[in-house]
């Protein structure tokens, strides 16, 4: 998630009244049991493609300053019935293991634990 979130930082989230959307940080649990914090992308049901380091979701590019790297094209796909698309801010080829991944791919919404609240550490900032 670098650079809004840095190595080290301890992250404070929450799942109390909790409902995703778009452009949320969230803490899910991967497969092999670890925690990862990675941004929602696209909704269920809602179609992502990347174009030439555009992201775009139901045909229209989305607004993404907070991002660095430049991502590899993606062919058109649909989330699935309630999943999230969910990639990290660094969108290097390589650099985040994401939903653009076939082996990680779309996110259960029961598999989100909570949206990422504030930074506690080196310093308090809030997303």
């Amino acid at each position: 998630m670098s650079p809004t979130i840095e190595d080290r930082d301890i992250i404070i989230s929450s799942n109390i009244f909790y409902s995703p959307e778009r452009n949320d940080i969230v803490l899910f649990r991967d497969e092999s049991g670890f925690d990862v914090v990675k941004r929602i992308i696209a909704l269920p049901n809602q179609t992502i493609e990347m174009k030439e380091g555009t992201v775009i979701v139901d045909g229209d590019p989305i607004d993404e300053n907070f991002v660095t790297g430049m991502p590899n094209d993606m062919e058109e796909t649909v989330v699935d019935e309630d999943a999230y698309f969910v990639m990290g801010d660094n969108r290097t080829p390589g650099e985040s293991l994401d939903s653009r991944s076939p082996d990680i791919g779309s996110i259960e919404e029961g598999r989100i634990k909570g949206e990422f609240l504030i930074s506690a550490f080196p310093f308090f900032k809030t997303m």
